[in-house]
């Protein structure tokens, strides 16, 4: 089998083994990437003014966040083992945080449409998730000794993890800004959780990027995972430009720090922004050798998040810091979202009539 983000297997007895363990479960999880990717381009084109549009792709997030929720749900009644069997690898233990990511996704959605209970209610299911995978994800690696070679780092899949922190983060500064619940408690957390995001994420993007560079790392390896490192990127300089330009959380935060929240969103938007066309290039290589790649129908819908992610965090930037060049810019990218997303339609349709052999 190959994980739900496209890498590819590990080898030998154990890892068959583990891998058999988790099939059942780990491509529901990774599924949640599609409701991920459609969510952030929900609230793409409602940040550049696209209502309609926007509560279209919302529809849709919904639709297909209830479908996994109740196919989840159904199968952890009926094997209530089947929950701790899915975490048998590393990468389905990872893969779950797109289940607290895609969650905490439709608390942004909802806190815009001033949805405060559900929102809410959503943000505790979504951020309890995060934390408990936060703990078990290391704990998970540590107890099973899994060798370097199995912890996917030819690829982004780790930085799911940094991932669910910022997705945590904004969330809670978008309920802060919208019901006043907790306020304080919610700015301290938004600002906390985006800290530790950074801390997480730069060493983990430098050990795969070393591990790229100075390592003979075969295509196949890479993953299309290596798409969440500028969707990382994108994201934490989201989360930086809710803490500096939310009236909420600037009032319960010190201003200084709100400042420096939106001087580092800078920062990773050139990051984010710098590693776009390496990403880009990555597919475009991918691509071209699709015949020698295993699992390629696992690997749709990984680069639509990282797109519209990068749309959002653009334009939110730009609202944030008056910096109209760069709210325009977004506003137009959010298009490139919504193009990927078809392309990925396209992709999935021509699968299911021309599987490839």
């Amino acid at each position: 089998m190959v994980d739900v983000i496209g890498n590819a297997p590990p080898s030998g007895r154990d890892a068959v083994a583990g891998e058999a363990q988790s099939e059942r479960r780990a491509p529901a999880l990774g599924r949640f990437v599609f409701v991920m990717g459609t969510g952030v381009i929900s609230l793409s084109l409602s940040a550049a003014g696209i209502r309609p549009l926007s509560f279209v792709f919302l529809g849709i997030a919904v639709a297909g966040y209830l479908e996994l929720v109740i196919i989840e749900g159904l199968v952890i009644l009926r094997r209530p083992r089947s929950l701790l069997a899915s975490f048998a690898t590393s990468r389905a233990s990872l893969g779950a945080f797109t289940f607290a990511v895609g969650t905490l996704v439709l608390v942004s959605s909802f806190a815009q449409l001033t949805a405060v209970p559900l929102a809410f209610a959503l943000f505790i299911l979504g951020g309890a998730a995060a934390v408990a995978l936060a703990y078990l994800v290391p704990l998970n690696a540590l107890w099973r000794h899994f060798p370097p070679g199995r912890l996917g780092l030819g690829g982004g899949l780790w930085l799911l993890w940094p991932v669910a922190l910022d997705a945590t983060s904004v969330a809670a500064s978008s309920i802060s800004a919208i019901g006043r619940m907790a306020g304080g408690a919610l700015a301290v957390l938004a600002l906390g959780a985006w800290a530790l995001g950074i801390a997480l994420y730069l060493p983990l993007l430098a050990a795969l990027l070393g591990r790229l560079v100075l390592r003979d790392v075969p295509l196949r390896e890479i993953g299309p995972s290596y798409w969440v490192t500028m969707g990382a990127a994108a994201l934490s300089c989201l989360a930086a430009a809710h803490i500096g330009g939310n009236p909420a959380t600037r009032t319960d935060l010190d201003r200084g720090l709100a400042t420096m929240a939106v001087e580092a969103s800078w920062l990773l938007w050139f990051l984010a922004t710098a590693l776009l066309p390496v990403v880009l290039g990555l597919s475009i290589a991918r691509t071209r050798f699709r015949s020698q790649l295993v699992g390629s129908p696992k690997e749709l819908w990984v680069p639509v998040f990282p797109a519209a992610m990068y749309a959002l965090a653009t334009r939110t930037l730009g609202l944030t810091t008056d910096v109209r060049w760069l709210a325009i810019l977004g506003g137009w990218a959010v298009w490139l979202g919504v193009a990927v997303f078809m392309v990925e339609v396209f992709r999935g349709v021509r699968m299911l009539v021309l599987p490839e052999g």
